[in-house]
């Protein structure tokens, strides 16, 4: 399977992740590999702490494993 690229900083009270390429009629991987968006967000920095840990312990990065998530919703039209 092959990985797009996300770059992923987080800031004090923000997290920005670059998503790239995102297409709601487009659902093949290689769809989703080109960087070309920003996507800016706050989050509790208990909650964020706590998913980098568990995205540690799977061996995934944190832009990783949002990555597959919002694939997976947009896959599936359905947001879990």
């Amino acid at each position: 399977m092959c990985e797009s690229n996300i770059a992923i900083n987080f800031g004090v009270n923000s997290m920005t992740v670059l998503y790239r390429n995102m297409s709601v009629n487009k659902h093949t991987q290689d769809e989703y590999s080109v960087d070309d968006s920003t996507f800016n967000f706050r989050v509790n920095s208990k909650l964020k702490e706590e998913f980098s840990v568990l995205c540690g312990r799977e061996q995934f990065s944190v832009a990783v494993a949002l990555k597959r998530y919002m694939a997976s919703c947009v896959r599936d039209s359905k947001i879990r």
